[in-house]
């Protein structure tokens, strides 16, 4: 792929979404494997509890890595090139050495963190949920070092290297528990998972270097502790929120119906689909280009960016909230529904979605709405609304989780992601860095007016068909695409030409992905 192509925001953003929706296929492919093999079985849950802290540490380093790199990247690198080469190689080592200092405290008090989540457990439960959190701590120290080199490759325009690597983390783990799931149970899916993460290491770091030599001279201590300031600190804290939901849910497992946490869990799944597909690819391709304008830019242009990423998510995550929040019964029977996982399993799963769906527009439009934030230094008022969304979770968690079980749990965070994107979108109108207030609003509203509307159009053809089989609701789904794009084009909508005009561009390019 061309190195200018790749370079814009639009051509990284198709990039990354083309590697995404492989991933997210393979995703899916990986879940239903799990639920197939172990359904909203009791061990199931025992594997959420055990994986759910090394995850979430695992997705929260991802996300520090890019929004505490690439800004302070590209800031280095604007005073010279030479600066910019030793803070590469000081953030990587320091990245993978926090790794590995936060692997050891944790396996030194294993049990004390298990029998917090796992409450009046059996001693085999108990060793169930100890054995897979000891697997996944090894993930840890390979995770900081992959986030951290993935940063490195975003921040030079590289993004189709980080993104074809997630597939070697979903392959490793399907591969391993369609091999083992029989022998080792549940434990096939941590092995699968260290498995992968080593793979994606190998690969990225090979990569890397490759493109821009990491160097080991002469660094010192002080360096690789250089970076723990009150700004990274208050970054993590803020990429810990929408991660640390999970941790919040698993400690009321006692509260939530029986398979509620594995539900969950699935729900969640399919509500980050779109979301990484299509809102985390463009905002991780936006985040370099925010900042290189912080730098030499314009607030107009900075503006001018966020504004193209609401009206080009807005565009696709609309129908797709659309199609969840209505049919998403059916997209959870078909991903799901064999084996271990039953009927009863997609309805309690398919009402946690619908929760969940709630807020899909939001979040995924604060996924490139904090990258502005970010760019802009407003690290302390990303934090003041992390800190209140957290509060909100919290607190709605244990008001809600009795009367409404599992979907308590989802209602809350969802909640939580409205006021994460309406706090954001606050800060960057009283901070200036938004010349269109009303473009988010206005998107919305032509696009949801045109998905309601095609979406009833969708109903009335097919009203007269009593028995609802896979056919016709895939036809129903394909038809309601088919006249929300219509309909697009027949207004002109300048979204969907934005999407055609690229992926003209994606296919007049030679298809060498992998090459260096």
């Amino acid at each position: 792929m061309s190195k200018k192509f790749s370079s814009t925001v639009a051509g990284g953003a198709i990039v990354i979404t083309f590697f995404g929706l492989i991933g997210r296929g393979l995703g899916i492919i990986r879940e239903a494997v799990f639920a197939n093999y172990f359904g909203l079985t009791t061990n199931y849950d025992l594997y959420l509890i055990g994986a759910v802290l090394p995850i979430t540490i695992n997705s929260i380093i991802l996300y520090l890595a890019q929004n505490f790199y690439i800004p302070n990247y590209k800031k280095v690198k604007s005073i010279s090139d030479q600066k910019a080469q030793r803070f590469r190689s000081v953030a990587f080592a320091g990245f993978t050495l926090l790794g590995l200092i936060i692997a050891v405290i944790l396996f030194s008090i294993t049990d004390q963190i298990i029998k917090l989540y796992v409450q009046n457990a059996n001693f085999e439960n108990l060793t169930i949920a100890k054995n897979v959190f000891n697997i996944f701590i090894f993930t840890i120290p390979f995770s900081f070092s992959t986030a951290i080199l993935s940063a490195i490759l975003n921040a030079d325009f590289e993004f189709k290297f980080p993104s074809f690597s997630q597939l070697y983390l979903n392959l490793a783990i399907i591969i391993v528990v369609l091999f083992f799931a029989d022998s080792i149970g549940i434990f096939s899916i941590a092995w699968g998972y260290l498995s992968g993460i080593i793979l994606q290491f190998i690969y990225l770091y090979y990569k890397t270097n490759h493109i821009s030599t990491i160097t080991y001279r002469n660094l010192q201590l002080s360096e690789l502790t250089s970076f723990l300031s009150l700004s990274f600190l208050l970054i993590i804290f803020i990429e810990s929120i929408g991660q640390i939901y999970s941790l919040a849910d698993r400690l009321l497992y006692h509260r939530v119906d029986s398979g509620g946490i594995a539900a969950l869990n699935y729900a969640f799944i399919i509500f980050l689909i779109p979301i990484s597909i299509f809102a985390l690819s463009l905002s991780t391709a936006i985040l370099p280009k925010l900042s290189e304008i912080s730098n030499d830019g314009s607030i107009e242009e900075k503006s001018e960016n966020i504004k193209h990423y609401f009206g080009v998510n807005l565009f696709l995550i609309v129908p797709i909230t659309l199609i969840l929040l209505l049919q998403g019964d059916f997209i959870i029977k078909i991903l799901f529904e064999r084996g271990q996982f039953n009927p009863g399993d997609s309805k309690i799963t398919f009402r946690a979605m619908q929760f969940y769906a709630l807020s899909l527009i939001y979040y995924s439009s604060y996924a490139g709405i904090n990258k502005l934030a970010y760019s802009s230094g407003l690290i302390k008022e990303l934090f003041l609304v992390a800190l209140f969304a957290s509060i909100i979770k919290v607190v709605l968690n244990y008001i809600l989780v009795d009367p409404m079980k599992q979907n308590g749990l989802a209602l809350s965070s969802s909640l939580s992601f409205l006021f994460l994107f309406l706090g954001t979108y606050f800060i960057t109108l009283i901070n200036k860095l938004i010349v269109s207030k009303a473009y988010f609003t206005q998107q919305l509203v032509i696009n949801l007016t045109n998905g309601v509307f095609s979406y009833l159009i969708s109903i009335i053809l097919f009203s007269n068909i009593f028995h609802k089989s896979n056919l016709v609701e895939i036809s129903q789904i394909i038809l309601f695409i088919i006249i929300y794009m219509s309909i697009a084009k027949i207004t002109n909508q300048y979204y969907l030409n934005v999407y055609s005009e690229t992926l003209k561009k994606l296919f007049n390019i030679k298809p060498y992905f992998l090459r260096s």
